[in-house]
């Protein structure tokens, strides 16, 4: 039986071409029976990184997997301070593929305001991302908490206000 168990936690472990291991595939198919279940098998997975520098929390971010990002919160809470490739965490995913309910569930967390305000590799916080995406409900829900900083400047020096503004002239007609 020893040999068995010990088979089956390498056998978590293996990744495929991408980095990916099978925490990260239960994460994208919101499996939290299987989250719960690798965790207990081996709780290094969910700091497990692809070739993009995702972890599982990020894959349940990029494809709204709301009950694994759950389960991933709750089991390893730190894990949403990881950052990938661009020095992106898990808002920043949420919001760049337009997860609201991902949002909002990390949003339920008492995090610091430095991880809800982190900048990636462009300077660029969840809030810029939010704002050059014309994401409207996204904007209005990180507008409503009090912990997002609206006036942080990224890397081209302007701040969310800025990217609101540009967003609209490159929908807008009349700027053509």
């Amino acid at each position: 039986l020893d040999i068995l168990l010990d088979n089956i936690v390498k056998l978590v472990e293996v990744t495929d071409s991408s980095g990916n291991n099978a925490l990260h595939y239960a994460a994208c198919h919101n499996r939290v029976h299987m989250i719960s279940m690798l965790h207990n098998k081996n709780s290094t997975l969910a700091y497990m990184k692809n070739i993009e520098q995702h972890t599982a929390l990020h894959k349940a971010a990029k494809y709204g997997s709301v009950e694994a990002a759950r389960e991933l919160m709750k089991q390893c809470p730190n894990t949403v301070e990881m950052v990938d490739l661009c020095g992106r965490n898990a808002f920043h995913i949420s919001i760049i593929n337009n997860k609201l309910r991902v949002l909002k569930l990390l949003l339920e967390y008492e995090l610091p305001e430095e991880i809800l305000n982190k900048q990636d590799n462009d300077g660029n916080t969840p809030l810029h991302h939010a704002a050059k995406l014309h994401q409207g409900p996204i904007l209005w829900l990180l507008l409503n908490d009090l912990r997002i900083n609206s006036y942080m400047i990224n890397n081209e020096g302007h701040t969310p206000w800025d990217d609101q503004a540009d967003s609209d002239r490159a929908h807008d007609p009349r700027f053509e």
